[in-house]
C-alpha cells in the first residue's frame, strides 16, 4: 500500500504537468489531500483503539460514551473523522475517555498543529510570489543597498569639506559662511 502512496505521487505529477496548474494551486491541493489523509489515519487510528479497548473488557471508551458502539461501521467512521478534525484544530470535545483515547488525542493534536503550521507556511509562501514584479525590485534594491554597503565599508570616509568662504585654521573654520564669520 506505501508503493501506491508513492505511484500517486508520481501520478499527480504528471497530471500536474498535462493540465498545467499553477505551484500556487499545486500547493493548495496537497495540502488539502494531506489534511484528509491524516484525518482518516486519525479516525482509523481512534477505532482502532477504542474496538481494542472494548474487546479487552473496558465498557467506557468514546464509542459507548458517544452512542456509536452498535451503529453500523460507517457511522462510527464518520463519528470517528469528527472527532479526528476536531483533535486536528486542536480541540477534543472531550470524546476521549480512557487513557489510550487521551494519548491518541494528544498525538492527533501535536500532528494538527504540525500540519496546520505546514499549510500556514506553505498559503503564505504562494501568497507572497503572487507579485513577481514587485519580489522582483524588492530582491534589485536589497543587492544595491548590499553593494552600496560594501563600498562604504571598503573605502575610508573623506575627510569635511571646510565651509564656503572660510579657511580651516587648527581644526577651527575661520571667516566664511553668512555673517562674515562673525559669531553672535
Amino acid at each position: 500500500k506505501l508503493m501506491r502512496v508513492l505511484r500517486a505521487n508520481r501520478i499527480m505529477q504528471r497530471w500536474a504537468t498535462r493540465i498545467s496548474l499553477s505551484f500556487g494551486m499545486q500547493t493548495c491541493i496537497k495540502c488539502l489531500v494531506g489534511t484528509i489523509i491524516l484525518a482518516h489515519w486519525s479516525a482509523c487510528l481512534i477505532m482502532i483503539v477504542s474496538t481494542m479497548e472494548r474487546e479487552s473488557g473496558v465498557q467506557r471508551c468514546w464509542l459507548s460514551e458517544m452512542k456509536f458502539a452498535h451503529k453500523t461501521i460507517w457511522a462510527r467512521y464518520l463519528g470517528a473523522i469528527y472527532w479526528s478534525v476536531s483533535c486536528l484544530k486542536g480541540t477534543d470535545n472531550d470524546w476521549a475517555v480512557t487513557m489510550a483515547e487521551k494519548m491518541v488525542a494528544v498525538a492527533v493534536m501535536i500532528a494538527g498543529g504540525g500540519v496546520y503550521t505546514i499549510m500556514i507556511g506553505e498559503v503564505a509562501n504562494v501568497l507572497s510570489n503572487l507579485d513577481m514584479a514587485g519580489n522582483e525590485y524588492k530582491r534589485t534594491m536589497d543587492n544595491l543597498n548590499q553593494c552600496a554597503r560594501a563600498r562604504a565599508r571598503a573605502r575610508p570616509p573623506p575627510p569635511p569639506a571646510p565651509r564656503r568662504g572660510g579657511a580651516r585654521v587648527g581644526g577651527v573654520v575661520c571667516g566664511g559662511g553668512r555673517d562674515g564669520g562673525r559669531e553672535g
